[in-house]
């Protein structure tokens, strides 16, 4: 991989970053550009922040810029942000870390005056790189090589590095899967011997980093490479493992099958969960006819169940969980290519969800054999299109879309739920081509239905 030159570098960085370093240079104080904003810059990406580390302490740091907006965001730690030209910049000192006692942070921060021992104490090569515009890039740990042979390595011994905070050996599968980089042997070793620690990790943080790894596009190698590591975080995927699908149509074991499906949805976050956890319920409800043919029966539903548990253990937000199990418990919905049932299931799911089931339908078949995929592809493609050509004539699949109201079922002498249970009527009826959307057919239709609601009171 071909890396930046320091020309192009230069030209990248903004210049209140620039000048937040001539700063501390013109008050005596060595600073540098530091961590994934270097990474990024020589890649020839966009970094989204970017920090400085300084041999200025605090205080210094905040005198230096008196003159600026000052937030003593992370002094514990050596950190202060400097608003510049609107850009908030991160300023930390040159530190030494120690007794990582609750994974995350450390419980002592010892300053230094060296820039290498900073980067020491960072997790990966790649990360571990300063950057001056004048005097170039540092690198002590040879994060330069490790980028040009696009590999993820830990700063010194990798199993100290997991120590002190677990939560980087799914950082380390995030910068994989999404810079399409490999694990350097000794740290991909380490991570499984570490594994375990992950449990220690709060739910929050996991789930942030489980969403960065399950929305990168280069994933499946990671999935089935480090399978292990992700039933620490979901551990109802574990039984998928090398299961075996005993039927014509499936040509991989469960989570094999999982993982082909979760790299042929788009990376949208509800896609890429409903596909992880569309069949994790399939061991569970597995049975085998006469004939040898391995069924599922009953695995849509309790995978959803499955889903949803495992996604508020992961502290997923109400909306998301409701989606993503909703997809899930109706991943293989028959649908058909005929009108009125695509104009049900359109009214039934909305149009969005409606079309990412067909998408992960799509997904499903194209990670099953091959001689059945082009017709269900086909098949898929056609619904896909009829519902299109459907929506182009807007037709009438929600009850905003009624020529008639509530007050309409309320002055024929219904209240409460039985005005809900009238008007769904008229939309069923009209999706089903029964009668039309007109106001003087509706009401002529709800008088009906009216008459016979409150017979039966």
């Amino acid at each position: 991989m071909k890396l930046a030159s320091q020309k192009s570098i230069n030209q990248k960085i903004p210049e209140p970053i620039k000048k937040a370093m001539q700063l501390l240079n013109e008050n005596n104080f060595a600073a540098y550009l530091v961590g994934g904003s270097v990474r990024d810059l020589l890649l020839q990406k966009t970094p989204s922040d970017y920090d400085i580390a300084t041999e200025a302490k605090p205080e210094q740091t905040k005198d230096v810029f008196k003159n600026f907006s000052v937030i003593p965001t992370g002094v514990r730690y050596g950190t202060v942000t400097v608003i510049i030209e609107d850009q908030k910049i991160e300023i930390t000192t040159y530190r030494i870390e120690a007794d990582y006692n609750d994974y995350r942070r450390p419980s002592q921060v010892q300053y230094t005056d060296q820039i290498k021992e900073d980067l020491a104490r960072r997790d990966f090569t790649i990360n571990a790189l300063a950057y001056h515009p004048e005097d170039g890039l540092l690198d002590f740990f040879g994060g330069q090589s490790d980028l040009e042979n696009k590999l993820i390595r830990a700063v010194g011994k990798p199993i100290e590095r997991f120590e002190e905070d677990p939560l980087r050996i799914l950082r380390t599968l995030r910068f994989a899967a999404r810079l399409n980089f490999s694990v350097e042997k000794e740290t991909a070793k380490a991570m499984f011997i570490c594994k375990h620690l992950l449990l220690k990790i709060s739910k929050e943080r996991i789930q942030q980093e489980f969403i960065k790894i399950i929305t990168a596009t280069n994933i499946k190698k990671i999935l089935l490479m480090y399978r292990d590591i992700f039933a620490i975080i979901v551990p109802a995927i574990a039984q998928t493992f090398d299961f075996e699908q005993h039927h014509p149509y499936h040509i991989f074991d469960v989570y094999t099958h999982t993982v082909e499906v979760v790299t042929k949805v788009p990376t949208q976050l509800d896609l890429r969960l409903a596909a992880f956890y569309h069949d994790i319920a399939k061991p569970g409800t597995f049975s085998l006819d006469e004939n040898g043919v391995g069924h599922f029966y009953g695995h849509p539903k309790l995978s959803a169940e499955i889903a949803k548990q495992s996604l508020r253990e992961l502290k997923f937000d109400k909306k998301t969980i409701k989606q993503v199990t909703l997809l899930v418990e109706h991943h293989d919905i028959p649908i058909w290519p005929e009108k009125k049932l695509i104009k049900k299931r359109l009214a039934r799911f909305g149009e969005e969800t409606f079309f990412k089931l067909i998408t992960l339908q799509k997904a499903d078949v194209l990670g099953q054999a091959k001689t059945v995929r082009a017709e269900r592809l086909a098949f898929l493609n056609q619904i896909e299109e009829l519902a299109k050509t459907i929506l182009k004539e807007k037709p009438s699949l929600d009850l905003k879309d009624l020529k008639i109201d509530g007050y309409d079922a309320l002055a024929l002498g219904l209240s409460g739920p039985q005005i809900g249970r009238a008007l769904n009527q008229c939309l069923t009826a009209i999706i089903d081509e029964e009668i039309k959307n007109e106001r003087e057919i509706l009401l002529d239709y709800l008088n009906k239905i009216s008459a016979q609601i409150l017979k039966e009171i």
